[in-house]
């Protein structure tokens, strides 16, 4: 039923199926079709059953571009390292590495790239809150973008996840990254390709990706489930195996997955984590802007404000779908988003989830975003507009912007431009700041700088 896939001159040959799909009765599929295979990318792409409508373009067409950032420089805004899709560039970005510390990589999504501003954002979150790590933006624009249409985008998702998994397994044995230190975070059909990812790491390194982090977002059909009927097709066991530590997605995309019965799954990595902002079930939703996954496919799966609509949007627009981004940029530093374990939205306002006591992290009570892992698992749901965030700078996050302002040639005379001069991390600390909080931090910044020169 499965298009054999093989990988060669790489040092061995090892199996390389994409195990994502099943028949579909109700579907009439042409002939099954030859696996294709591509000169740069090791293994082939099955066409078969489902898959067949997952033709994707050539690499050399996709045109994947990995850069490279690391707290590691002494600024981390600028770029360490860029390669395309290139075993001697993956090693020379290897080389650039801590070996042994955690990897991230950050993947857009429809009509993206890795210029977009939460990419960027989150980024700068991470390595101003993490030491030794290193985070890769995956930009991908050339497949994506809107003369293409979302169809061909949605299967170059499979170009792109096979390109990583090379990444990773040049990396691997290397021996500079394992799987199980690799964290990745997409939104949308980065979210979607993150699936794919999971299953390509497996089958080139043997192991499991640590943890994957998803926002998922499209159109009905892209991301319920790779299996129409729930049951996983070369599941991977989460306990006892090494594998790939967590994968993250943010609002993952679900038209044509969902409908394919192709879409990400808790088995992918071996913390998988999903956050749904914009979830919709039919395309009069996807007007309304309602793009993405309703349905649970993660370990943990969390619903801010039911999943749906987020404060602060309109319909007929993407900021729903958006808001899962934000809300995990947010939740690496500056917000805490406790969550809790219920049946359904409506039982969690009406307070019918609410355990008696204090509630310790667990199976039933967690934290959205950067913080979440095992054992919180289910449907989890939060309010996001409850939450206060940041509301009294850390002293040493703040002695930290001091120092960065301390050596900055810009004029201090406006407080806009003070302010600036500290760069988007100051955003963060000021977002949900009282005026009372800003003057004083304001103040304490003059000090510290009028202090440094004299």
């Amino acid at each position: 039923m499965y298009g054999e896939l093989t990988k060669e001159g790489l040092g061995r040959q090892s199996p390389l199926s994409v195990k994502r799909h099943e028949e579909m009765p109700y579907l009439i599929l042409a002939a099954t079709s030859k696996p294709l295979s591509f000169p740069e990318l090791p293994g082939t792409f099955d066409l078969s059953g489902n898959l067949n409508f997952f033709v994707p373009q050539s690499p050399s067409k996709v045109k994947p571009q990995f850069l490279l950032y690391s707290n590691k420089a002494k600024n981390s805004d600028k770029l360490l390292f860029e390669t395309g899709l290139d075993p001697a560039g993956f090693s020379k970005l290897g080389s650039q590495l801590n070996h042994g510390h955690k990897l991230y990589f950050v993947v857009h999504g429809f009509l993206s790239s890795a210029k977009t501003p939460w990419m960027l954002d989150m980024k700068n979150e991470i390595l101003s809150q993490e030491p030794n790590v290193g985070v890769v933006l995956v930009d991908w624009s050339n497949g994506c973008g809107s003369l293409l249409g979302y169809s061909t985008a949605a299967a170059n998702t499979r170009v792109v996840a096979r390109s990583l998994a090379f990444l990773v397994q040049t990396l691997t044995e290397a021996g500079v990254v394992s799987p199980k230190d690799v964290h990745y975070i997409g939104h949308s059909l980065g979210a979607q390709t993150g699936g794919f990812f999971g299953q390509d790491v497996k089958t080139l390194t043997g192991q499991v990706v640590g943890r994957i982090t998803v926002e998922l977002c499209t159109k009905r059909g892209m991301c319920r489930g790779y299996h129409p009927h729930g049951t996983p097709v070369g599941s991977v066991e989460r306990n006892g195996e090494k594998g790939v530590r967590a994968r993250a997605g943010l609002d993952p995309a679900g038209p044509q997955f969902e409908s394919r019965g192709v879409h990400l799954r808790k088995d992918d990595a071996v913390f998988v984590d999903v956050l749904h902002t914009s979830t919709g079930s039919g395309w009069t939703d996807i007007v309304a802007g309602h793009l993405g996954m309703a349905s649970s496919c993660g370990h943990v799966d969390f619903y801010p404000n039911g999943g749906r609509q987020q404060p602060g949007c309109w319909h007929f627009t993407s900021c729903s779908h958006s808001k899962s981004t934000e809300y995990y940029s947010e939740s690496v530093y500056s917000c805490q988003y406790p969550t809790r374990s219920c049946p359904s939205y409506d039982a969690y306002v009406s307070g019918a989830c609410n355990p008696q006591g204090a509630c310790q992290e667990g199976e039933l009570c967690g934290r959205m975003g950067h913080p979440a892992h095992l054992p919180v698992e289910g449907d989890h749901y939060t309010e996001t507009d409850k939450v206060r965030c940041l509301k009294d700078p850390h002293p040493l996050r703040v002695e930290m912007l001091a120092l960065q302002l301390a050596v900055s040639r810009k004029p201090h005379s406006e407080d806009d431009l003070l302010l600036k001069s500290l760069g988007r991390s100051a955003q963060v600390l000021l977002k949900n700041a009282t005026p009372e909080e800003r003057q004083k931090l304001l103040d304490y910044l003059r000090e510290n700088k009028m202090h440094r020169k004299n």
